[in-house]
C-alpha cells in the first residue's frame, strides 16, 4: 500500500540526514519464527544481504525524492517497508526538535530574554529576525511526530 507524507525542508534535512549519515541498517533484526523461553531469543539478526537491502531501498528513495523535488515542500509516495523504516526514526527526530532547539537549550539561538515591566517577571520570546526559523522548526516537528505514528 503506498503511503503519502508531507516534510518540509527541515524535517527533510533531519530525517534524511540521518538516515545518510548513520549506520542504522547495522544488527536490524526479525522475529525469530522459532524462539525458546528467554527474551533474548525473541529475535534473530536479518542476513547483511537483507540489512543492505534495505539499506539501499530506503536511500535510494530520499535519493529519489531528492532528485524529483531538491527540497522542496512536497508529498512523497512511499511503501510500508519504507514507511517503517522512516517512521522509526521520525519521532527521534521530532524530540530532539524539542530538547534542543525549542527547549531551553535553544541551540539555534531562537529565543531571548526579556524583562517584562507589566508582570514585574523575566519571560522568553522569539527573537524577530527568528521567526521563520521557528515555524520552520514547529512544522518539521508536527509532520515528524505525524509521520513517526504512521507505522505505530
Amino acid at each position: 500500500m503506498i503511503k503519502k507524507i508531507y516534510l518540509n525542508k527541515m524535517a527533510q534535512k533531519m530525517l534524511f540526514g540521518y538516515l545518510e549519515g548513520v549506520d542504522w541498517h547495522i544488527d536490524l533484526c526479525v522475529s525469530n519464527p522459532n524462539p525458546k523461553r528467554s527474551p533474548s531469543d525473541d529475535y534473530i539478526l536479518m542476513t547483511e544481504k537483507e540489512q543492505n537491502r534495505i539499506y539501499d531501498k530506503v536511500i535510494d528513495c530520499i535519493n529519489n525524492y531528492k532528485n524529483k523535488y531538491n527540497g522542496k515542500f512536497s508529498e512523497i509516495e512511499i511503501d510500508d517497508e519504507i514507511a517503517f523504516y522512516l517512521s522509526s526514526n521520525a519521532d527521534c527526530q521530532a524530540d530532539l526538535i524539542n530538547s534542543e532547539v525549542l527547549s531551553e537549550e535553544n541551540v539555534e539561538e531562537i529565543f531571548e530574554e526579556y524583562w517584562c515591566y507589566k508582570s514585574n517577571k523575566q519571560k522568553t520570546r522569539i527573537k524577530a529576525n527568528k521567526e521563520n526559523l521557528y515555524k520552520e522548526y514547529k512544522l518539521a516537528q508536527k509532520q515528524l511526530i505525524k509521520l513517526s505514528k504512521l507505522h505505530a
